[in-house]
């Protein structure tokens, strides 16, 4: 089946060996909910937004194929808006297409099948009309030029098919015909028999009109007319009264009469589904599977538009070999702290689309590098960078742009992160003991073309015990290549990184990097940049107490207004 997701040719199913999906804890610890929500709209959910950004294509012909969709989109705003206005026909043709397939009764069949075709014809037509519209240099024809996607190229080639094929033309010839048809069939008259006690006997369709009834009064006009209604004839009563002996409790059931009625409506659905029978080949599917894909796209082009309105750059990245093992971004920043300012500006009454507090940072991995360390001060914005970077990993791989000026990212088979929350783990195990199971874990998973994102890992211990057991973690995570990002508390480790890089041929290097802070001997100022080198040798834990009111002279202010000194 045709799709701007996946080129032709490539398998689709989650166990593919071109996909791989992302734990659950990596879409909690990434916040990729927050992201599907920019993502989705009335054709596509939040959940099934997340599972498209979870299901991460591995291949990178796949990956680019995605790009360039939605570079399209980028590119030309006559296609956006042709696409957007677009949407809500390929919506409800998937509505139609799913009522035809659950209507049970021939009449609804039919008439579900006229709305469907129709809304088809239109689409087609849209489409062809978009890509002619459209046309680029370079193309012999209009949409066949190479500076169309591969995907959007597929997408032409099918709707002028379509519109080429000779039922197209007899099928807009004959649309208007069959609905004119429908419009003589909006009510029904009933003719119902009574006895001498003004009992219903029997029933008969009378006829099958073109105007809908009016409920007012209808009642009424049928008692004054009762002596004056010319008799009916018909050829066999729809349903006749049991004996007063059968009838329950003396009531009147008019189920069976529904049910006569039902009978004579899919006699009329029948003959016109005769009336469709030359049309039944014609398949709406590959249409109405672009809805969900269509809104992801454009989804992420309005992101995209309002990032760069509100002053923020994007870029698509360039896809390397999976074999460069490469993590690499120029001006990049947190798309989710990102998301959070602009939604907090908004609701100050600030200027709309402004986006306040957002660091750039470069980030480097590959090549010779393999492990980048992260140390500084505490609240220096180090788990801002590590969380920033598996969103660029992971929106590269869906084939989106990622919040950088330019960026280089080699396919992973899994993003595997861990974010230990300060309360985890219980009594009867310990936090450490916990910590170290989860850690044993995603080692099991973790492969030499995985990325490994570890924020504060083993703080639930002291630093002794916690620097022996990161030392040995990384020196492995060396040797298999796994690429790697560790945001740590441990600031010795910044100290052993010679060792920890000996011998030189094991493989790729830890390098470390630092949260840069000023310090003017009194006060602590944090830029929230993430730089090479080693932290200055405090973590600035006095600072963070005396921002929180609990510094010694604020202690001692305290207690002496208590009473207490």
């Amino acid at each position: 089946m045709m799709s701007l997701m996946h080129p032709e040719g490539k398998p689709r199913s989650r166990d593919s060996s071109t996909e791989n999906s992302l734990p659950p804890r990596t879409q909690e610890d990434l916040g990729l909910d927050l992201l599907a929500r920019e993502l989705s709209g009335d054709s596509l959910s939040g959940r099934e937004a997340t599972r498209v950004l979870a299901q991460l294509p591995t291949d990178p012909d796949s990956i680019v194929y995605r790009r360039q969709v939605l570079a399209d989109i980028a590119q030309s705003a006559e296609l956006e808006a042709a696409l957007t206005a677009l949407l809500p026909k390929l919506r409800e043709l998937t509505a139609f297409s799913r009522s035809v397939r659950d209507a049970d009764a021939p009449l609804l069949q039919a008439v579900w099948r006229i709305g469907e075709l129709e809304l088809y014809v239109e689409c087609i037509d849209d489409l062809c009309a978009a890509f002619d519209a459209t046309e680029r240099n370079g193309g012999d024809a209009p949409g066949d030029g190479d500076t169309l996607s591969e995907g959007f190229q597929a997408l032409a080639h099918y709707a002028r098919e379509a519109r080429a094929a000779g039922h197209f033309a007899a099928l807009k010839e004959e649309l208007p015909r069959l609905k004119e048809g429908l419009k003589q069939k909006q009510s029904v008259t009933i003719g119902v028999n009574l006895d001498e006690r003004f009992r219903p006997v029997e029933a008969a369709l009378l006829s099958v009109n073109p105007e809908r009834f009016e409920q007012s009064g209808i009642l009424g006009r049928f008692l004054d007319s009762l002596e004056s209604s010319p008799k009916y004839r018909v050829s066999a009563p729809l349903h006749r009264m049991p004996t007063p002996a059968n009838l329950p409790e003396r009531k009147i059931p008019l189920t069976p009469l529904f049910r006569d009625l039902d009978d004579v409506l899919r006699s009329l659905g029948k003959s016109l589904q005769r009336g469709l029978k030359e049309f039944l080949s014609v398949e709406t599917a590959p249409l109405a599977g672009l809805e969900q894909e269509l809104s992801f796209y454009l989804g992420a082009h309005r992101l995209k538009s309002r990032l760069e309105a509100a002053g923020l750059p994007t870029c698509f990245p360039h896809i390397a070999d999976a074999a460069e093992h490469s993590l690499s971004a120029s001006g990049f920043y947190n798309l989710q702290l990102a998301l959070r300012s602009l939604e907090r500006t908004a609701e100050a009454g600030s200027a709309p689309g402004t986006a306040r507090g957002i660091v750039m940072n470069e980030l480097e991995l590959g090549g010779d590098v393999g492990i980048l360390v992260i140390t500084g001060a505490n609240q220096g914005g180090k788990t801002t960078f590590v969380q920033g970077a598996g969103i660029i990993q992971v929106m590269a791989q869906a084939g989106l742009f990622v919040p950088a000026r330019s960026a280089t990212v080699s396919p992973v088979d899994t993003v595997i992160t861990h974010f230990p929350s300060g309360e985890a783990g219980s009594i009867e195990t310990g936090r450490l003991s916990q910590e170290l199971g989860d850690l044993a874990g995603m080692f099991d998973e973790a492969t030499d073309n995985s990325l490994l994102l570890l924020n504060e890992s083993l703080a639930s211990t002291n630093a002794a015990e916690a620097l022996v057991v990161a030392e040995e973690m990384l020196a492995a995570l060396r040797r298999v290549g796994t690429r790697t990002l560790y945001a740590t508390h441990l600031h010795e480790i910044s100290e052993r990184l010679t060792e920890l890089n000996e011998p030189a041929d094991v493989g790729p290097q830890v390098r470390g990097l630092t949260a840069e802070t000023e310090w003017d001997g009194e006060t602590v100022r944090r830029t929230y940049r993430i730089v090479p080198g080693s932290p200055q040798g405090r973590s600035f834990a006095r600072d963070l107490a005396r921002k929180h009111g609990i510094s010694y002279t604020q202690l001692i202010e305290k207690f002496t207004e208590r009473g207490l000194l």
